[in-house]
């Protein structure tokens, strides 16, 4: 049985459809990334742990795109038809 608490990831059940697809980066999660995981902090290190965060978010965003496919093709044709 699937625990209640566990999210779906799913448009109408635990997403809103104004909910951000791609979560932003901020200097600050760059800048705590690189002190605790960057043993020598230079350009090349840095602009490591951004590519690396990206990739991490662009992840996530395939996964919930992929796992929300049906919901956003439904939603766009019904837009469509209204139009």
């Amino acid at each position: 049985m699937e625990n209640s608490t566990e999210k779906q990831w799913k448009l109408g059940i635990d997403l809103h459809i104004n909910d951000n697809l791609l979560d932003g980066i901020t200097f600050h999660e760059i800048i705590t990334a690189v002190q605790h995981n960057c043993p020598v902090i230079k350009e090349l290190t840095v602009r490591h742990q951004v590519l690396s965060i990206l990739n991490d978010r662009i992840t996530d965003m395939r996964f919930l795109c992929e796992n929300n496919m049906e919901a956003i093709i439904t939603a766009a044709k019904e837009e469509q038809a209204k139009a």
